[in-house]
């Protein structure tokens, strides 16, 4: 049974199940977390649109990267990416007003999950800066969490984020271009990853 929040397409269920077993049943329920914010952010978007009257070709995608799907035997820590091109009206405000807020530029996906997190028991610290518009934008152009956990037992997870900054001059539209054109090695093939939630 797919737990709420993780929507595989047809043929990604069982990667996803391989995935999740691979993980400590605490970090299971972290990744799903994740996942359920992520979430959470789609539908808050989809209400702000429909109020400001506004229609959207948004898309939103989670993923399992690196060494998990990868890589056998034990990993030091779990590597996730999110990626949308939706855009808010306002910036996020983040809750904390630590020297790395400045570093989220904004962003609502960076700075819901580093509030969430901060408050479960995870340090959530600015690893990249966030792209934004006041940068040089490019596909290139990645922002990373890192959660480190407080407590004996979960590994850490980093959260690399690509945003629409990121993708602004790419001239995508969908989760299926961003897969075949962006998210690809030096010879155009696409990286490895495991689909663990899309909207």
């Amino acid at each position: 049974m797919i737990e709420p929040g993780l929507i595989p397409r047809r043929g990604e269920e069982r990667k996803m199940k391989e995935f999740f077993l691979r993980l400590k049943p605490a970090d299971a329920i972290t990744v799903k977390a994740i996942v359920n914010t992520v979430k959470s952010l789609t539908e808050d978007y989809a209400v702000e649109r429909s109020i400001m009257s506004q229609h959207s070709n948004a898309f939103f995608g989670v993923y399992a990267i690196a060494g998990n799907i990868t890589k056998s035997g034990d990993r030091p820590d779990i590597d996730l990416l999110v990626v949308t091109n939706a855009w808010w009206w306002s910036g996020y405000r983040s809750e904390d007003p630590e020297e790395d807020s400045f570093a989220l530029n904004g962003d609502w996906v960076a700075g819901t999950l580093r509030d969430i997190f901060s408050k479960e028991n995870y340090k959530v610290k600015v690893r990249k800066e966030i792209p934004s518009k006041y940068k040089g934008a490019g596909a290139k152009q990645k922002g990373m969490l890192r959660l480190e956990p407080n407590s004996e037992g979960r590994k850490p997870i980093d959260i690399v984020i690509v945003n629409e900054i990121s993708l602004k001059d790419s001239k995508i539209y969908s989760l299926a271009e961003f897969e075949q054109h962006i998210d690809v090695d030096s010879k155009g093939k696409p990286l490895p990853k495991v689909l663990l939630f899309e909207a």
